[in-house]
């Protein structure tokens, strides 16, 4: 609450009065997403540890590799809500608004439509051999969601208005670099896979 300046249970938790699509269009932004997102996800992983669950090692997406490396121990969980928050009102704040695309292609067709506006989009994320996610500027991903759709490609927009993963986001970077100087890191207690390299975290 006093790292947010608003009481994120009531984001989570909606009153009925609340509309699809003004819920989503509030829910959607950085300063609610980002924060639900690592909470949830860090419930999460508490409650498996409480049942049980030991992992053997851990991995997980953009916010969930911030959860895997909570519960492995490498920040504190104050340290923890302080980065994501941060990160949450710097992406609010500093970064430009953009749009993420999730389209079936290989990773050369992903490479080829990003070089169609060099600057504006690129390749954000790989999930698998034929799954990409191009990012960029919103009208860039617009064209490039139609132009793949003239070629019987379809695509689909994620629910977010940040291009995430790649250099719009450069100045978030370079503001978390800072608050990471600060913070005491420790060994992860379990093996952490690295979203970058697909190796393990040191």
């Amino acid at each position: 609450l006093p790292l947010l300046g608003f009481d994120l249970r009531a984001k989570l938790f909606p009153s009925g009065s609340d509309t699809d699509a003004a819920y989503l269009a509030e829910f959607n932004a950085p300063m609610v997403t980002q924060p639900a997102i690592f909470v949830t996800e860090l419930a999460l992983g508490y409650t498996l540890v409480d049942l049980g669950v030991t992992p053997s090692a851990m991995a997980g997406h953009s916010i969930g590799e911030f959860v895997a490396a909570t519960l492995a121990g490498v920040f504190s969980e104050a340290d923890a809500l302080e980065l994501i928050a941060t990160r949450a009102r710097l992406s609010a704040n500093e970064a430009p608004e953009g749009k993420m695309l999730s389209v079936s292609i290989d990773e050369a067709t992903a490479a080829e439509v990003a070089a169609t506006e060099p600057d504006k989009l690129w390749v954000a994320v790989q999930n698998a051999a034929g799954r990409q996610v191009i990012a960029g500027e919103a009208s860039a991903i617009d064209r490039a969601a139609a132009a793949l759709l003239q070629r019987g490609v379809k695509s689909r927009p994620l629910p977010v208005n940040r291009a995430y993963h790649t250099p719009l986001m450069s100045g978030v970077q370079s503001a978390l670099a800072r608050l990471l100087e600060r913070m005491q890191l420790s060994a992860p207690s379990v093996p952490l896979c690295c979203n970058r390299t697909g190796g393990w975290l040191e």
